[in-house]
């Protein structure tokens, strides 16, 4: 593409904001030689352009001028930014980088025909963020990635949603939800103030009690009158069972520092338990009185 201002000294007008490459000018008075030349480089510009897009379009010039009804420019745009499709076959057992038109795709299909890929590989796509519709139709994995940042791996036979920012790839997904909208943290659901991002099924595991957690007997590794701090990222469910060694015994459990459950259980050896619920980041300790703590079980 060529540049007016430096093509035409002279016979453009300065750069500016609105034109920061030069702008067209009439001339000053009849043969003067100050107006931008209508010449066939400024033309053949023009002409490169349009037939670029047409081609990689795929789409042949009818040989009628386009109009405000009828514009195979407008169509090729249109085809390279919302519906190109292309399949490509992998013919070598070595990382991939798409070519110009490729990258112009926004649905892309990898196959491998014969089993070229004896391991996993990288698709490497240029730098211009845009979002891609990718299928890895090969028996590997293959990470798509910008040259130098991580990429995204997409399993053998799997597809995905793809966000480039030019820099990365990231998953469509991570990046934005199901809902297209930002996905909350776990601390952020912990927190339960935002009215504005969605819960996924690995936020809520995350942070909801009995979710990925199993029933542990820590007998061995507690301590009445201990002061522990439940640090799993999520709640946890404390069950604390003994005996009673006289007529008046206790069992109770204090959470940040406040008495919160309590049993007492009279007359002597009868068994007594008690149950609690810990926040994430809370404390917890057990104390006894006439009474001895044999279980002491946590779902966490």
């Amino acid at each position: 593409m060529i540049r007016p201002i430096d093509a035409y000294p002279g016979k453009v007008a300065p750069v500016s904001s609105e034109y920061p490459d030069g702008k067209a000018q009439n001339i000053t008075s009849p043969g003067d030689g100050t107006g931008t030349p209508w010449e066939a480089k400024l033309v053949n510009d023009l002409f490169g352009f349009q037939q670029f897009i047409t081609s990689k379009a795929g789409i042949t010039p009818s040989g009628t001028p386009d109009n405000a009804t009828a514009s195979q420019q407008f169509d090729a745009m249109w085809k390279l930014l919302n519906v190109r499709s292309a399949v490509h076959n992998i013919t070598a057992d070595a990382n991939y980088t798409l070519t110009t038109g490729q990258n112009l795709y926004a649905k892309l299909e990898i196959t491998d025909t014969g089993v070229m890929l004896s391991a996993g590989r990288d698709i490497i796509i240029d730098d211009v963020g845009r979002i891609l519709i990718f299928t890895n139709s090969t028996l590997q994995t293959l990470t798509v990635k910008v040259s130098g940042g991580s990429g995204v791996a997409v399993l053998a036979g799997g597809s995905a949603v793809l966000v480039s920012d030019g820099t990365d790839v990231t998953n469509f997904n991570d990046f934005a939800g199901s809902s297209g909208r930002e996905v909350a943290t776990a601390a952020e659901i912990r927190t339960g103030t935002n009215n504005e991002k969605v819960i996924t099924p690995l936020g809520i595991n995350s942070t909801i009690l009995g979710m990925g957690q199993t029933y542990q007997d820590v007998t061995g590794s507690r301590v009445l009158n201990v002061t522990y701090t439940n640090t799993t990222g999520k709640p946890i469910w404390v069950s604390l069972y003994g005996t009673s060694a006289a007529a008046t015994n206790n069992i109770s459990v204090e959470i940040d520092g406040v008495p919160n459950c309590s049993r007492t259980t009279s007359p002597a050896s009868y068994s007594n338990s008690v149950q609690a619920i810990i926040p994430n980041g809370s404390t917890y300790k057990a104390t006894v009185v006439n009474s001895s703590v044999t279980i002491w079980i946590e779902l966490r």
